[in-house]
């Protein structure tokens, strides 16, 4: 886990914890590479100068105009916002990295002991809660390289 962010979503919300959230994935599958020029737009001759007959020079290759429309209309949407408290990650799109609880102190016990601010360093219970508190985990995801040798991130800095 890299960037973190805590969500209030329903106490009842059972998305699986590490799989991306279903709104911020477009499920119409988008343009591909070209695959007779890479993605490059040219012809695979020797001079590369001319535009790819296969792509028309985009790089991609062509979608059906409906299949283009939905892919294009699509919009992101966030999970159901609720009464319970849950740690996400955000490095790739987003996903639940803990279960639901009801309240933040919950939330801030559970990561104290199964969740990690930086590569593998923790964070107190205390640290923890202050990140929900104040809504930032991102800051305290920071590594830290200083002159007195200390590395490692923001939250567990002497």
């Amino acid at each position: 886990m890299g960037q973190r962010d805590f969500k209030r979503v329903p106490m009842h919300f059972n998305w699986p914890i590490d799989r991306i959230w279903k709104g911020y994935l477009n499920p119409v599958c988008g343009p591909r590479e070209c695959e007779c020029c890479h993605g490059t737009g040219l012809n695979n001759g020797a001079a590369r100068t001319e535009e790819c007959k296969k792509c028309g020079g985009s790089g991609e290759t062509r979608m059906p105009r409906k299949k283009k429309k939905a892919y294009r209309k699509w919009k992101e949407y966030d999970p159901p916002v609720g009464e319970g408290w849950q740690l996400w990650e955000t490095c790739t799109e987003g996903s639940p990295q803990s279960p639901v609880f009801a309240t933040p102190q919950q939330l801030a016990e559970w990561c104290a002991k199964n969740a990690f601010v930086f590569a593998n360093e923790g964070a107190t219970y205390e640290q923890w809660l202050r990140m929900i508190l104040t809504d930032s985990a991102d800051v305290n995801s920071l590594l830290v390289l200083r002159s007195d040798g200390y590395v490692g991130s923001i939250a567990n800095a002497p």
